[in-house]
């Protein structure tokens, strides 16, 4: 502080350099030694008659305490400035000839802004210009500013230290998000991420002394703020680094579903998919999104807010996969109200939850097989609820335990009716002792009673038999479309070979009635029958004898063929119709050469109708030559894959593009939802929309953080405030 009584600046332990007020040069009280700078007395204060400190009343002014963080600093009392006394020795001995900008404010003219004085002398201190100056009076052996010297370069070695520890930070960081692993739990010292940074300290004293030592301090670098901004600095880098990816495209189609998290909030995934030039199909997760609103207008502008902080502009939008939700697909939906901004952006229901709606339509549409379906969900969950039941199943010989049956999934039913199947006779003896074990509850003894019961019958064998035979025909189709390099043409080609194949199974009803009465006989299923017949009310009956089947193999036929039916019907009405048919056709016509068909597609897209025509020619030309045959798309992208091929056909290889570039399936969007529910959970509910969609990333990508370029990463994250600055310094 300022002693008004004496007028002098009172400089501490550490003193205070100050210019004489006559002298516009840096001056020094006299010391020994030829040719060195004096410096004031380390113990006592620098004193100058009428050159105090002083400042109006209300005004900021020097203080005398900023010496002690930075002991470089000499103020001059006539300028009321700061200048640098490391940097204005150096270039009294011209050490900084070398430095590219050199920063006069600190050299002659003086440092006077106060409010900012601590931030502005945090980055001169970690600036080229002072590093250089360091470093060069130390390699020089300059006697001039020893203390200054070896003080700066022990402030140098703490900060490559502290450096060192950030690296291992950072780590840290990318290895548990990347692994979808918490950073933290209840108690802070047992997180994942301090006893990853202990582990790694027991071969590494560098970080061990410097965890110790900020154990210590007030600005530890790992607490959970630094944890968070390192997650979101590192999540930022992958986003922005699939951005550019997407951004580099010709063409961009967008996925979109949506879901709800443990805290019943809805989530919106949103994926980017994309072709190369090399014609690699890419399909990127990149981000989840929180909405209260599941309205057309409401996830319509969220889309569209994304795709602007993605910087892919609508323009370049080729196609939109959807689920079939009115809000999505309908008449003043999502991709309606995308198709106003931009017609080429066409829209396709997902192919894979089609067939799950044909499988659906199907077997929920036939009392027979709808039945048994419901009364096996009641078995399984009967068994799963109780550890005790399970132990029992198998006791009795279960080979397998029993699989769920997905509620919404009907194509993944299949493994739990093929456990139901395969643990037949086991289940029926284990209900049995349930039911007789006079230690069990009424309920549940009566409940295993009726599902013994149940078993025996061979309407529910029959029923679950045929579900099965339907899935197990329609499950490896389901498969197969979810691939991520499947196109729209692909997926359509194994729904019409799944129709062909379902079409085949009209004229084998006889041989799946042998086997299933031959296997009911092996477990104990009781024999068919038919069922009893109803006569129509007086009311109602036209005098026609009504037609009964006459034997239980006739009875179960009608219903063999009617699941059949249904499910050749379901697959021709929900795979008609739509943009699909425009994709369709436009690939036809490039693979039958058909001119009119191109160009008709060409001038849809865009493209200049004559030279997307001369160029389909071409290649159908070079085709022949090689003797290709082009039977589907897939032959086409074999032969542009030849770098000389698509060198001169430049407008064949965007028109395939086109063709490649919308979805045919939002698979990728929905094996986000699988990270989504590992990732919060009931133990991390709380976690705010901002972290979730960061560790989403980040966890989706662990490849691309290992890629990531960390000492730029450590760069920018240092220099977003001063404090990290001067822990870490500039390098």
């Amino acid at each position: 502080m300022d002693d008004p009584g004496t007028g002098t600046v009172s400089a501490g332990t550490a003193g205070l350099s100050v210019r004489p007020e006559s002298s516009g040069a840096v001056s020094r009280p006299e010391s020994s030694g030829a040719g060195a700078a004096s410096r004031p007395e380390s113990s006592g204060a620098v004193s100058r008659p009428g050159s105090d400190v002083t400042a109006l009343k209300g005004q900021r002014k020097f203080q005398r305490s900023w010496k002690t963080k930075f002991p470089w600093i000499i103020y001059d009392l006539e300028k009321d400035a700061v200048l640098c006394d490391t940097c204005v020795s150096a270039e009294k001995q011209e050490l900084l000839s070398s430095a590219g900008k050199k920063e006069q404010t600190y050299l002659t003219l003086g440092y006077k802004d106060w409010r900012h004085a601590l931030a502005n002398f945090t980055r001169h201190e970690t600036s080229g210009t002072h590093r250089l100056a360091i470093e060069q009076l130390a390699a020089s052996g300059s006697k001039d500013n020893p203390t200054m010297v070896m003080a700066a370069v022990g402030k140098a070695k703490e900060q490559a230290d502290a450096r060192h520890a950030l690296r291992h930070i950072f780590d840290a960081v990318s290895f548990l998000s990347g692994q979808g692993l918490p950073l933290r739990r209840r108690q802070e010292e047992t997180g994942h991420f301090r006893r990853y940074l202990a582990k790694v300290a027991q071969r590494d004293d560098v970080l061990k002394r410097w965890l110790e030592k900020r154990d210590h301090s007030q600005q530890t670098f790992t607490s959970p703020e630094l944890q968070k901004a390192i997650q979101r600095q590192l999540s930022l880098a992958v986003t922005r680094g699939l951005a550019e990816e997407a951004a580099r495209a010709e063409f961009y189609s967008i996925i979109v579903d949506e879901t709800t998290d443990v805290t019943q909030k809805e989530q919106l995934s949103i994926c980017v998919r994309f072709v190369t030039d090399d014609l690699d199909i890419h399909e990127l997760f990149m981000g989840l999104y929180e909405t209260s609103s599941t309205t057309a207008e409401a996830l319509f502008n969220l889309i569209k807010d994304a795709l602007v902080r993605f910087q892919l502009p609508l323009s370049k939008l080729r196609g939109q996969c959807f689920d079939g939700a009115a809000n999505m697909a309908g008449a003043f939906s999502v991709q309606s109200r995308l198709k106003a901004l931009e017609p080429r952006a066409l829209f396709v229901h997902c192919t894979a939850h089609r067939l799950n709606l044909v499988v659906q339509d199907t077997l929920d549409g036939v009392r027979e097989v709808r039945d048994p379906i419901h009364e096996v969900a009641k078995l399984v969950t009967f068994y799963r609820d109780s550890p005790k039941r399970q132990v029992n199943l198998r006791d009795a010989g279960a080979s397998t335990a029993l699989r769920p049956l997905c509620p919404t999934r009907w194509t993944c039913r299949e493994g739990c009716l093929a456990s139901i199947i395969e643990n037949y006779v086991a289940l029926g003896d284990s209900l049995e002792a349930i039911a007789d074990d006079s230690s069990s509850r009424s309920t549940v003894a009566s409940t295993a009673s009726g599902f013994a019961r149940l078993l025996r019958e061979f309407r529910f064998f029959f029923g679950v038999r045929l579900a099965h035979h339907v899935l197990r025909l329609t499950t490896p189709a389901m498969r197969s479309v979810q691939g991520q390099s499947q196109s729209l043409s692909d997926n359509l080609g194994l729904i019409e070979s799944l129709h062909a194949a379902v079409s085949g199974q009209r004229d084998k009803y006889d041989q799946f009635w042998e086997a299933t009465v031959s296997q009911a006989e092996t477990l104990g299923v009781d024999e068919p029958r038919n069922v009893r017949q109803s006569r129509p009310p007086r009311r109602l009956d036209d005098g026609v004898p009504p037609d009964h089947p006459s034997t239980p193999r006739d009875a179960y036929r009608r219903v063999y063929l009617e699941v059949v039916d249904r499910l050749l019907v379901s697959l021709d009405t929900r795979y008609t119709g739509g943009d699909q048919q425009r994709l369709l056709q436009a690939e036809t016509a490039l693979l039958t050469g058909d001119a009119a068909g191109v160009a008709r597609a060409a001038a849809f897209f865009g493209l200049e109708a004559d030279r997307a025509v001369l160029h389909c020619q071409m290649l159908q030309d070079i085709c022949r030559q090689r003797g290709v045959q082009l039977a589907s798309l897939q032959d086409v992208v074999t032969v542009l894959r030849d770098a000389t091929v698509r060198a001169i056909l430049p407008d064949s290889l965007t028109y395939v593009k086109l063709l490649l570039t919308p979805p045919a399936t939002s698979c990728s969007a929905e094996r986000s939802f699988s990270l989504l529910r590992r990732l919060k959970t009931y133990l991390r509910s709380a976690l705010i929309q901002e972290r979730l969609c960061q560790a989403a990333v980040l966890a989706s990508y662990p490849e691309r953080l290992d890629k990531l370029d960390m000492e730029e990463e450590m760069r920018r994250f240092v220099a977003e405030t001063p404090q990290r600055t001067s822990a870490f310094g500039r390098w």
